[in-house]
């Protein structure tokens, strides 16, 4: 085989490489994209501020950076707030400790995704939900550290979480997506036909319309009614 042979092959061998690699590292989101995720936490202290929900604002993405800012509303209504660096390829950053709200896009049954705090994780199965308000693809991890089991859900497309569990002792907490801008939430079905009062009302003007003009068909029919002159 010639230099120059060997030279082609070995550029298309990389180049193919660069593309794996990239394919695999896709980017889901985009600058102003955000979503919110509401908790149900159970036996949980009582008298505990628990949160309630999640916002996380994409205020920027470069790439496979992003800057984020995420804000968590309390039960007992205060907020915290946080802005922080995200690295979508690498664990999708940690506030708030939550860890990997946004790994890359179109992920597969056996990928392996980062996660800050808790290393590798296998992407285990794909599976369709509802999440704010549309039928979504997404895929899903489980895994235990320290005796905490947890389950992550992505959206596949955007590579976005959008539900998560946890359990620990007597505690279970959930989070899962109910509002976004990233995708349109599915239009209410059409009904099959008029709603009752439609035919209520079309019912009433039928009876109305009949009554009239029987009315007018009766006076008509009616002779004159006399009138009488008074004398002077």
């Amino acid at each position: 085989m010639s230099r120059s042979i060997f030279s082609a092959v070995m550029f298309i061998m990389l180049l193919m490489s660069v593309l794996a690699v990239a394919r695999a590292l896709e980017v889901g989101v985009k600058t102003g994209d955000w979503i919110k995720v509401d908790y149900t936490i159970t036996g949980a202290p009582s008298g505990t501020p628990l949160p309630q929900w999640l916002k996380v604002e994409f205020l920027s993405v470069e790439g496979t950076n992003a800057t984020v800012r995420v804000t968590m509303h309390m039960s007992d209504g205060t907020e915290q707030n946080a802005t922080a660096p995200v690295d979508i390829v690498g664990g999708g950053g940690e506030a708030f400790g939550l860890s990997g709200f946004v790994i890359p896009a179109n992920l597969t049954v056996g990928d392996v995704v980062y996660m800050s705090g808790y290393g590798n994780v296998t992407i285990a199965g794909e599976t369709t939900g509802s999440y704010a308000g549309a039928s979504r693809t997404v895929v899903y991890a489980g895994f235990s550290q320290y005796g905490t089991q947890l389950t992550y859900y992505w959206d596949k497309q955007t590579g976005v979480m959008v539900e998560a569990s946890t359990t620990s002792g007597t505690m279970t907490a959930t989070g899962k997506a109910t509002e976004t801008s990233i995708w349109q939430a599915a239009p209410q079905a059409a009904s099959s036909g008029p709603p009752v009062d439609v035919y209520v009302l079309a019912g009433m003007t039928t009876i109305i319309v009949v009554g009239a003009a029987a009315l007018i068909i009766r006076r008509k029919k009616e002779p004159p009614e006399k009138v009488e002159s008074s004398q002077t």
